[in-house]
């Protein structure tokens, strides 16, 4: 496909009290912080947990939208992940990884319509879903931390 479908995304963040982090995406408002056990206020999600959901709605999306294209009636999806983490990566143990050691999705689809329809649908939800594709084969990442 050309160049000339990339879209670009953006977040802008700052941070708030303790762990509070503010984030602003288009002209939606996202409150992150730490749980109480991690030393957070618990305002909203903490930043790995909004990884965990950006995966799911993402499923639940493609699920929907290729749904209407392929004439597949989507009555519900409900979609459960979870992941584990090591913490001992980011208090600075050795050789332990800071991310996600695993993450597990499962989604359920109640779907009505040609069963080889709905099958292309399942198929598409694993090949489409760009925080799938993400997590999966990563991307570049470029981070510049300034002190100003």
């Amino acid at each position: 496909m050309a160049k000339n479908n990339i879209t670009k995304f953006e977040s802008k963040l700052s941070a708030k009290d303790g762990f509070h982090i503010e984030s602003t995406i288009r002209t939606h408002s996202i409150e992150i912080d730490e749980p109480n056990e991690l030393g957070g206020t618990d305002k909203g999600p903490n930043p790995v947990e909004l990884v965990l959901a950006a995966l799911g709605s993402c499923q639940a999306i493609v699920l929907k939208f290729y749904g209407q294209k392929l004439g597949v009636d989507v009555k519900s999806v409900e979609t459960s992940v979870d992941g584990e983490i090591d913490l001992g990566g980011f208090f600075g143990v050795p050789n332990v990884r800071p991310g996600f050691q695993n993450i597990k999705a499962i989604t359920k689809v109640k779907a009505e319509g040609d069963p080889d329809k709905i099958n292309e649908l399942l198929k598409i939800a694993e090949e489409r879903c760009p925080v799938l594709d993400i997590l999966k084969n990563g991307v570049p990442v470029e981070v510049q931390i300034k002190q100003e």
